[in-house]
């Protein structure tokens, strides 16, 4: 059996059968079964000057833009429903960012942790205002430093190895003198709150920077408003990250059992976005730092003597140190 479509208006009806069957073979693969999905035409016919006018014409309208989302890059949605349109993503996407090895620029982290089912992904978010606009406030436009993510499949056991995410912020974090708040999150995740008893202890430098998250629903909710704000503005600029942008593709608008809306991934099969959980939470507190009325001592510092910190920093320091067993 060959089973072919485009993709189309998701209904919520026994017709939406075709986009349930596409989440189900990827979130779950069948042996007898072969999925092969592709975004990109193979018309040979395609006149793609004119298509790339629709996208940019019509893909701007709130009332043409999930259309646009169907016809022109083949995504299954429900109208009203899509958190960001591909052409949104995409205009957000900075080819040339990479994950850099440091960083002097003023920042902020999340690391969301698991353990033995959903990814533990660390991102850090950069202070990205030009220097040569005065006027411009700090936070103003922001970027994507780093990112890191831990699959438990790939450790040992199937589970998370919290000794790992030691040893790499051991190594990455005195890289970053610009550091200004991380937060871990220890919701559920007792390794998560050692781990932060632990920097804290023993990486007093830059530990004293990290403290536990414990953030709820309405949090959750002001972050995915303030991505959104910032992505709709060209106020934020994130790598090629297939994980992430894929992750941006399949968020939704999903109503709760409270009648209040929140943002979740478009397969039923699917309950988590870790990677946008991250920056989402990483634009919460940035908001937050801009909110602080007085300018911080230690970022004026960190101003004048980043540089220095950072070059004296840009070696990778063994962790034989590491007292691992304190886990």
């Amino acid at each position: 059996i060959i089973i072919m479509s485009s993709s189309g208006l998701i209904e919520g009806t026994e017709k939406d059968w075709f986009p349930q069957l596409v989440d189900k073979l990827e979130s779950e693969p069948h042996r007898n079964a072969h999925l092969y999905r592709r975004n990109r035409s193979e018309n040979p016919d395609r006149n793609s000057a004119a298509v790339a006018v629709v996208d940019e014409v019509f893909g701007e309208l709130e009332a043409t833009k999930h259309y646009v989302d169907i016809e022109v890059h083949n995504q299954a949605t429900r109208k009203g429903e899509e958190f960001l349109t591909h052409r949104e993503i995409i205009q957000t996407v900075d080819q040339r960012l990479t994950n850099q090895e440091g960083s002097a620029a003023p920042c902020v982290a999340f690391l969301d942790t698991s353990r033995t089912r959903d990814l533990t992904s660390l991102v850090i978010v950069a202070d990205d205002t030009s220097p040569e606009d005065p006027t411009a406030p700090p936070w103003d436009s922001i970027r994507v430093e780093r990112i890191d993510v831990w699959s438990p499949q790939n450790m040992a056991g199937g589970v998370i190895n919290e000794a790992a995410i030691l040893e790499h912020l051991a190594l990455y974090m005195p890289l970053f003198p610009g550091m200004i708040d991380m937060r871990v999150d220890t919701r559920i995740m007792p390794w998560a709150t050692r781990l932060v008893k632990i920097v804290r202890r023993e990486f007093p430098s830059w530990g004293r920077r990290i403290n536990g998250y414990n953030g709820g629903r309405m949090e959750r909710r002001a972050a995915y408003r303030i991505l959104e704000q910032r992505i709709l503005a060209g106020k934020l600029r994130i790598p090629n990250n297939a994980l992430l942008i894929s992750e941006l593709k399949a968020a939704r608008r999903k109503m709760n059992t409270d009648g209040q809306l929140d943002i979740r991934e478009a397969s039923r099969e699917k309950r988590h976005l870790e990677l946008v959980d991250s920056l989402a939470t990483c634009c919460y507190f940035v908001h937050l730092d801009t909110l602080q009325t007085r300018t911080r001592l230690d970022r004026i510092e960190n101003r004048n003597a980043a540089g220095q910190a950072l070059l004296a920093r840009l070696y990778k320091p063994g962790a034989a140190g590491l007292n691992i067993n304190k886990f």
